[in-house]
């Protein structure tokens, strides 16, 4: 019986109200939503509370809820995809914005220069 229907646990919702107009929600933990959906049509039964789901699912015959927390299956992908952007995104930058980048480089060797050439001294010396 158990295999024949999906359920899920969902959080609540509360409205933002940053500004007029708002619309956006924020996730409400303090609320929480039941819903039993049968795999055969994936229409969705409910919002129940607690103690009203409960109460479906012993007339339903299932017993024993063991909820599992989704989780991304691999987490590397979505950090490399990330970095992989970061990468692009500097060169491009740096060219888009050639009037900052061309001073900061040449500070920047001006600096490493002075700084080689200071350690030169001090080993020398």
């Amino acid at each position: 019986m158990k295999n024949e229907y999906i359920l899920t646990k969902n959080a609540g919702r509360i409205s933002r109200n940053l500004f007029e107009g708002d619309t956006f929600e924020n996730v409400d933990y303090n609320q929480e939503w039941y819903f039993l959906i049968p795999k055969t049509t994936d229409k969705p039964l409910g919002p129940y509370e607690e103690g009203e789901f409960l109460g479906i699912l012993k007339e339903k015959g299932i017993n024993n809820l063991d909820w599992v927390r989704p989780e991304n299956p691999n987490f590397w992908t979505p950090l490399l995809g990330g970095l992989m952007f970061i990468a692009i995104a500097i060169p491009i930058l740096a060219i888009k914005f050639f009037y900052i980048s061309i001073p900061l480089f040449i500070l920047m060797a001006w600096g490493i220069k002075r700084l080689i050439n200071k350690r030169k001294q001090n080993q020398s010396g």
